[in-house]
């Protein structure tokens, strides 16, 4: 895991090991928390050093007026981002629905939507690397649900034991401190700072049992993530073949 001030939760998925035995390249996919969050010299020398082609921002569109991405400054790198006002991810938005175990509550019925809620997101970050367009970096607000999602897809499709998926997901845990302290600076919240234990460690853990129900939804809507992938995205197996032959040495 890569770690500067205002570029957070940053971390390459190569190395694990996918279909065959064969290990997920180095230095082409990442994941983070937005890094966009103050002047572009903090930025530039984390972002700059992996030659991207292209990032992948799953914020709201309030998200996104928050913390404008203006500071970064790497040339005429292109940002895919797309126009919506809410995700079932918005930790802002579980704070004002409830505590504790609803909370909890809340964030598995979340994860049972996310990958259809962030389907275009999925495809267009599946297509880039269908096409070879890599590296590439994806990211969301805190980098972990929404950002944990896609990885855990991505990884799925890559052949990666769901042993590794789950151990890539939990190293956010790493941070939680840095998560709820971002909650807290929350503008837009009025927040009691005694706020109960269980509602923070809901909303800003990666838990076990989000990624499971994500992937439970999944099996009984769609038979798994290749049904999820064929009738969502239409990302057929010629495509993830060539996604696997990308990245997969």
């Amino acid at each position: 895991m890569v770690q500067n001030r205002n570029c957070w939760n940053l971390r390459d998925l190569g190395g694990l090991t996918g279909a065959g035995g064969r290990r997920i390249r180095r230095g082409q996919v990442f994941r983070a928390a937005a890094p966009f969050r103050a002047a572009a010299d903090d930025i530039r020398p984390p972002l700059a050093d992996l030659h991207l082609v292209r990032i992948f921002d799953m914020r709201t569109d309030m998200e996104r007026a928050r913390h404008a991405d203006t500071a970064l400054d790497l040339g005429n790198l292109p940002v895919w981002r797309r126009d919506y006002a809410a995700s079932s991810a918005d930790l802002r938005g579980h704070l004002a629905a409830g505590r504790g175990e609803d909370l909890r509550e809340g964030m598995l019925e979340a994860y049972r939507r996310l990958p259809v809620e962030q389907a275009p997101a999925v495809s267009a970050i599946l297509s880039s690397l269908a096409r070879d367009e890599m590296p590439i970096l994806f990211h969301c607000a805190v980098g972990k649900d929404r950002t944990g999602a896609v990885a855990a897809l991505l990884l799925t499709l890559l052949g990666v034991s769901r042993e590794q998926i789950f151990e890539d997901y939990l190293l956010t845990n790493l941070l939680e401190d840095r998560i709820r302290s971002s909650l807290l600076r929350h503008p837009l919240l009025q927040l009691d700072r005694a706020v109960e234990a269980a509602t923070w460690t809901a909303l800003s853990i990666a838990d076990p049992c989000y990624l499971d129900a994500m992937f439970a939804a999944l099996d009984d809507d769609f038979g798994g993530v290749t049904g999820y992938l064929d009738d969502v995205l239409g990302i057929e197996e010629a495509a993830r073949d060539r996604i696997r032959g990308h990245l997969l040495d």
